[in-house]
């Protein structure tokens, strides 16, 4: 059984970031990422990581940032952290999901191993599912 990282074991700084969707950009279609991936501006389309980042030495992670939107069918990594909007019908964190307090998610059925929300954080119509045995294999398509 592969085992992840802490992501949030040490601080995420912008050298620590392999992928970055900045403040301005739209992205529309399918992303698929290694190692780190902030999205900052706007991604529709699902979104999936495909293993750990080999530059910095973090486990695979998609963050979306407080201003950052994505409106997407299936997001899946090892590590998610929400801070912004997403509109999703599936998320799934293979380790750790972590939503903060500016966060809002809407309409997801979230799975997840390890869950943190922060107070403040807004869930629409989402269904929780825990999966202590996460899946191994992320590098599976997207449903």
């Amino acid at each position: 059984m592969r085992k992840f990282k802490n992501p949030f074991s040490r601080k995420l700084t912008t050298d620590n970031f392999t992928n970055l969707v900045g403040v301005q950009t739209v992205v529309r279609g399918d992303v698929f990422f290694n190692g780190v991936l902030k999205i900052e501006g706007v991604v529709n389309g699902n979104i999936e990581g495909n293993g750990p980042s080999t530059k910095s030495g973090f486990d695979e992670c998609l963050i979306v940032d407080a201003v950052g939107l994505v409106e997407s069918d299936t997001i899946k990594a090892a590590n998610v952290v929400i801070a912004g909007d997403v509109k999703a019908k599936k998320i799934v964190a293979l380790g750790t999901l972590r939503v903060m307090n500016t966060a809002t998610i809407t309409g997801a059925e979230i799975s997840y191993k390890n869950l943190e929300i922060e107070p403040g954080a807004r869930l629409h119509d989402c269904h929780l599912l825990h999966n202590s045995h996460a899946e191994t294999d992320i590098s599976e398509p997207a449903a």
